[in-house]
């Protein structure tokens, strides 16, 4: 079950649970005096319903910003993918080679002067 189904149907739970509310406020004035704690039930029931209604469009808008940072992540991953990194990795070699051959005619440099009389 995907997250997107899960939110569709906490949307049912919420939708359902406003209905029951509406109906037991009803059914409580319709009850007259009689029927005031069951209108207090209702009202509370209809505040969690609009809790559940807010919570499931944070999550709804939480998981869009998730989904286009994925999307994102993802162009950037397909264009790092695609560059040559050949003239660079070349390069490298090059330097490598350079540094290389430096370090080695300092060396010799230095082994000759410790033997010069």
């Amino acid at each position: 079950m995907n997250v997107e189904h899960c939110i569709g149907d906490i949307d049912k739970v919420t939708r359902q649970t406003n209905f029951l509310a509406l109906n037991a406020a009803i059914e409580a004035e319709r009850a007259g005096a009689a029927g005031a704690a069951f209108r207090v039930i209702a009202g509370e029931v209809r505040d969690l319903s609009k809790s559940t209604k807010d919570l499931a469009e944070n999550i709804r808008a939480q998981i869009g910003s998730v989904v286009s940072g994925v999307r994102k992540g993802h162009a950037m991953l397909k264009e790092v993918a695609t560059v040559d990194m050949s003239k660079n990795i070349s390069a490298k070699d090059r330097l490598n080679e350079l540094i290389g051959a430096m370090h080695s005619k300092l060396l010799l440099a230095e082994l000759r002067r410790q033997h010069e009389p």
